[in-house]
């Protein structure tokens, strides 16, 4: 629509950043816009905005439900109190998850796997992706936040691929999942008791839903807000827009504190949903209609791309607004956060690279390889790929944007 130069005011850029929207030109700068109509979402995002900058220039504004991810893992809370383990949302160290999955695969025999894949290396170790993926370099958040480095190259890589080596060999891993299996279909099914998962409010009960059973949301790494996780869900203007002063104020008006935002994603009280529980704030728990469901209300929003609701579906509680809003005011923010890495130039090389991560990833991350036989091949295939000089000019532009800040 926009190369066509079709009417289009407000565009939607989701599950990727807005950089190669700034250099095709499909958006346009809103830093001026922003200073003079963006009071509700200064004050709704505070300095989250910055996610969406590129080379300091401000262009889409970023939903900000969440200000970032925890992650960790979901786990049956039944097999946690069975085996006599605390069946409350936690942070836990990975000696204490082994404990755990040990304990839950002698107890429920051969035929049952605790997990139904390997863990994320998210939920090992903290890191920024500096605006682009993990496959061009990040920075370290525990360690030297001033250096690119090759994440499958560090010391906490091998120690991750090698504690799930040793998880599956025990078998606390399914051998025959896949990264296309729902792991909660599993989990219903009987044949697993958990997965791998961002930790955020809610998360357990969301999962709760689909799986069947009530689980417990343990979490590894505790929330930290970078550039990429804010950043994938946005909204811009287009060049077409023939009142960007109003698009803009649209857009403000949604972060204000009214009704627009839960009327975008849940649409009308009595048509599209029924109020289960309300507080004094506004926030609702909500269900759809009796004898309505997704696919026959009249009006549904699959994905959480609009800002500011005060409407959440059951399961969740009241208690999810309270638990929300105290994540993201203790959000640690990383060092990097607002850098947004420019690989127009290395396009072809990252490609590459991407192809050798999807090659070799999953079955070191699943623990069905023998890390210390594949780590090296993985590390010399990313190499002959390119990934050196990818994270010489990602470091380059990284610390040239430190100097300006």
């Amino acid at each position: 629509m926009i190369s066509s130069g079709d009417k289009l005011d407000l565009c939607l850029i989701m599950l990727e950043t807005n950089s190669s929207y700034v250099r095709n030109g499909s958006i346009i700068a809103l830093n001026d816009l922003y200073e003079q109509y963006g009071s509700n979402i200064k004050a709704y995002l505070g300095e989250a905005v910055d996610a969406c900058s590129v080379d300091g220039t401000l262009y889409s504004i970023p939903v900000g439900s969440t200000m970032g991810e925890s992650y960790g893992f979901l786990l049956r809370s039944d097999l946690l109190e069975k085996y006599g383990f605390d069946s409350s949302d936690r942070t836990v160290t990975f000696d204490e998850m082994t404990e755990m999955l040990a304990a839950i695969k002698e107890g429920e025999g051969s035929g049952f796997y605790p997990l139904y894949s390997g863990g994320s290396i998210d939920s090992y170790v903290a890191y920024d992706t500096l605006g682009t993926s993990a496959s061009s370099g990040v920075i370290m958040l525990d360690g030297d936040t001033d250096t690119v480095v090759n994440l499958y190259a560090t010391d906490e890589y091998a120690e991750f691929a090698q504690l799930m080596y040793e998880w599956a060999q025990a078998g606390y891993i399914s051998p025959d999942a896949s990264a296309s299996d729902a792991g909660t279909d599993l989990v219903k099914a009987g044949i697993n008791g958990g997965q791998s998962s961002a930790t955020n409010p809610g998360q357990g009960q969301w999962a709760a839903n689909n799986a069947g059973y009530a689980m417990t949301a343990l979490t590894t790494i505790p929330a930290y807000a970078e550039t990429t996780a804010l950043s994938n869900v946005s909204w811009g203007i287009t060049p077409n827009c023939d009142n960007p002063e109003k698009a803009m104020q649209f857009i403000d008006l949604m972060y204000a504190d009214n009704e627009l935002g839960t009327i975008l994603t849940s649409g009308l009280e009595g048509s599209d949903y029924e109020i289960v529980d309300q507080d004094d704030e506004g926030n609702m728990i909500i269900q759809y209609p009796d004898g309505l469901d997704s696919s026959t209300i009249p009006y549904y929003n699959m994905f959480g791309v609009w800002p500011n609701s005060k409407a959440q579906f059951a399961p969740l509680t009241l208690d999810y607004f309270t638990e929300l809003d105290e994540f993201n005011a203790n959000m640690e923010y990383s060092p990097a956060f607002g850098f947004t890495f420019n690989s127009d130039e290395y396009a072809s090389q990252i490609a590459a690279i991407d192809s050798v991560v999807a090659q070799y990833q999953e079955a070191i991350q699943g623990g069905k390889v023998d890390p210390a036989e594949q780590l090296p091949a993985f590390l010399k295939a990313l190499e002959d790929a390119g990934i050196n000089d990818v994270i010489a000019a990602k470091q380059a532009q990284y610390d040239e944007w430190k100097a300006a800040q």
